[in-house]
């Protein structure tokens, strides 16, 4: 996972010409400029500036293939309710979901199955109601339309995007799950003999050994400033997006080859009580990463393999539906297994 398009020599060459103390004067330009009143191309202007010295910028960008060998790629979608008091439980009459499946457990990383989730049959008659209006056809398991779609962390306003993640626990923090919520689960695989280009933003990044110990510590210094602007918890400042957005389509101009999408790093998962193996996991993309895919390139090498609508417990969540066919208007028909 290297860019493989200079040789040593070549980014030898162009780190050799900057010193450390200036790259660092440099980042901390960047990190001061006036995001709110700059748009994602000005701030794409600023990044070239930023790494632009005695010749065109080279840069630590990293890429990889995915095919269909690799782990499946999860999706939650939340269910809207119209109004809260649509939310409000009535336990006159009881459901118990219990039995949380091995399978689900593990996707979440659990051992002990031991949790209960209780669910008023007047609160499932909501979800039902609401699952029926809001799910109309296949598309509405994939990325959401342009004219519905605000800024994200890697996507413009009004630009369409698929973001999934590498397991359960993470798209379940991406979107604010919580004990309680219903949601539906998306799951998705590779075709077969498909491969997913994609640009790596924050994850280790594999060093020429030839290079010296000098510029290995700037190429470092790039791919930890790329990783804490565009990976950073914007909390309510998302204004914040407008840097990670840049950076991304920044770093896309500099892959070695055309892209498919963005992996990076969950800004909402902690890793710095990672131990050494939850670390190797994380940087070998199976933990805690976010893939954000150009649709098109998502709807040609990938596929659904399943849809489930679950309902989240404190550390796990319980199946009560599954996809099972489509009608003849296309409209997809759940099996409720509760």
């Amino acid at each position: 996972m290297e860019n493989e398009s200079h040789s040593a020599q070549e980014i030898e060459k162009y780190y050799k010409s900057i010193s450390t103390e200036a790259l660092i004067e440099r980042f901390e330009i960047f990190r001061k400029a006036p995001y709110k009143n700059m748009r994602i191309i000005e701030i794409q202007e600023f990044l070239k500036m930023i790494f632009l010295w005695d010749s065109p910028a080279i840069l630590p960008v990293s890429t990889s293939q995915m095919g269909s060998s690799y782990a499946k790629l999860y999706r939650i979608r939340n269910i809207e309710f119209c109004e809260k008091s649509e939310l409000v439980n009535n336990y006159e009459t009881e459901q118990i979901v219990t039995g949380i499946s091995s399978e689900s457990a593990s996707r979440v990383g659990s051992q002990k199955l031991n949790e209960s989730i209780t669910i008023s049959q007047d609160h499932l008659n909501i979800v039902k109601k609401n699952i029926n209006n809001q799910i109309v056809s296949v598309d509405d398991f994939w990325e959401a339309p342009a004219d519905k779609t605000s800024m994200g962390r890697i996507n413009d306003e009004g630009e369409s995007l698929l973001y999934t993640a590498s397991d359960i626990r993470t798209a379940q923090l991406e979107t604010h799950i919580n004990s309680g919520d219903f949601f539906i689960l998306i799951t998705y695989k590779m075709k077969a003999d498909q491969l997913l280009d994609l640009s790596l933003i924050g994850t280790t990044l594999i060093i020429k050994e030839s290079l010296s110990d000098s510029t290995k510590e700037k190429l470092a210094m790039v791919v930890r400033f790329f990783t804490e602007e565009a990976t950073r918890n914007v909390g309510e400042d998302k204004h914040f997006y407008q840097v990670s957005n840049a950076i991304a389509k920044f770093i896309r101009e500099y892959s070695a080859r055309d892209i498919d999408g963005w992996a990076h790093t969950s800004a909402h998962v902690e890793i710095h009580n990672m131990n050494r193996e939850l670390q190797k996991m994380r940087d070998s993309l199976q933990l805690t990463t976010n893939f954000c895919l150009l649709p098109d390139k998502a709807h040609e090498k990938m596929e659904i393999e399943s849809v489930q609508i679950c309902v989240s417990g404190e550390k796990n969540y319980a199946l009560i539906a599954n996809l099972e066919t489509y009608d003849e208007n296309g409209k997809p028909i759940f099996k409720w297994i509760i």
